[in-house]
């Protein structure tokens, strides 16, 4: 078998590795420095898929009312929206945030959400619900609110004052197309004198604007004890609600306040005597059949009330909540009512037997109402008089100024 060897010459071999690497250098330089990858003139922009950055809320409001849900998103535009009710497309609603026509009991439990899409993707966001709750009083020519309502349209109450001292008998004062507020409850009677005409009470009644009209209010004091119906019976003529009473049989005496307007009718009474931890349960009953409790009064131990039903809301559930309370209390105890939604609609009592509120509220309604006490000649009393408070309590306690409660 013949046998070869392979000789290479250092300096010949050393020769033609670098002929033959120069050309594979300059390759290589020409690749790096033109090709499509490794460059940045040669790069496709990169689109971001969309995401919801703001999430929309929920909210609760009153039927009638608007609700504007908002959300955000972030991704590569353009960016387009669509906002959907209970899964369907709302025609119209294509920006970042959209508002309801006003709201009907219906739109209760719906919910809202945006979707967000650009070139290559869409994006979802969380649902917002909302929670529609029932109107609240007062309807145009409802007087069983109207104590509450009808402030907000004046600017401050003028001064006024009822008392049985003046004459004896029967005293009446009618004021045309004006508000006013209950009668003062508390330290009314000299004590222990069973004398009526030792009993005075006062309230404050103002005109309403020049634009507005036929609202009326009244106050009666009687010094006979056994003239009351009939003179409840005179007053409710179905144009008319009782705001305020005080009882005070030991003194053979009373006081009623009342509302009444001309474009409004169709109030029925329901009077009743009670023991005053029966009050509760009446006054519940009394909301579901549509009935307001906006008097009430103790007489000899017991509490007597007046509660009205309209023909024009015969079918509206109302809850009620009592509350008794003292005169160190009464603010506390009308601040709680407002937070949970209740107007104020009967308060009465005397510094004997302390004092009773009745707040009502359509069922389920508890948006929050302000309440604010303020003593005669303070800042907050001028505050509840000039922005648009309700006085839905005026007492007077021996030694101390007058107090006043107003609620909006």
């Amino acid at each position: 078998m013949s046998s070869y060897q392979l000789a290479v010459h250092p300096r010949r071999s050393q020769h033609r590795l670098s002929r033959y690497r120069a050309p594979w250098l300059v390759l290589a330089l020409l690749t790096y420095g033109c090709g499509s990858g490794g460059g940045t003139g040669g790069q496709k922009p990169i689109i971001e898929p969309p995401s919801i950055t703001t999430q929309p809320t929920s909210t609760v409001l009153a039927a009638g009312q608007t609700a504007t849900f908002t959300a955000a998103a972030s991704g590569t535009p353009p960016l387009n929206y669509q906002w959907n009710k209970n899964g369907t497309a709302i025609s119209g609603a294509t920006g970042t945030s959209y508002t309801t026509p006003p709201t009907v009991p219906g739109d209760d439990g719906s919910t809202f959400t945006m979707i967000v899409t650009n070139a290559i993707n869409s994006a979802t966001s969380m649902p917002a619900t909302l929670k529609v709750l029932p109107a609240p009083p007062p309807q145009a020519g409802d007087l069983r609110f109207q104590q509450v309502d009808a402030p907000s349209t004046i600017n401050g109450y003028v001064a006024g004052g009822l008392h049985t001292s003046i004459g004896g008998g029967i005293r009446l004062w009618n004021f045309d197309n004006s508000v006013g507020t209950p009668l003062t409850l508390g330290d009314v009677c000299a004590p222990s004198t069973g004398n009526p005409f030792s009993c005075t009470w006062s309230f404050g009644e103002s005109p309403l604007p020049l634009n507005v009209s036929g609202l009326n209010v009244g106050y009666l004091a009687g010094s006979a004890f056994a003239n009351l119906d009939s003179d409840v019976s005179n007053v409710n003529s179905g144009h008319a609600v009782i705001t305020s009473i005080d009882l005070h049989p030991d003194d053979d005496t009373y006081a009623i306040s009342y509302m009444e307007a001309v474009q409004s009718t169709g109030f029925t009474l329901t009077q009743g005597t009670v023991a005053p931890g029966s009050l509760q349960a009446v006054a519940t009953q009394e909301g579901t059949l549509s009935h307001v409790i906006t008097a009430v009064s103790f007489s000899a131990g017991n509490v007597t009330y007046f509660s009205y039903g309209w023909e024009s809301d015969p079918s509206t559930a109302y809850e009620a909540q009592v509350v008794t309370a003292t005169f160190a209390t009464l603010g506390a105890a009308a601040t709680n009512l407002g937070q949970m939604g209740y107007i104020i609609t009967a308060f009465g009592g005397n510094g004997t037997d302390g004092f009773v509120l009745v707040g009502t509220r359509v069922k389920g309604n508890t948006a929050a109402r302000p309440v604010l006490m303020g003593t005669a000649g303070s800042p907050e009393q001028r505050q509840i008089f000039d922005q648009g408070y309700a006085v839905v309590g005026y007492i007077v306690q021996n030694g101390a100024p007058a107090m006043f409660i107003g609620e909006k």
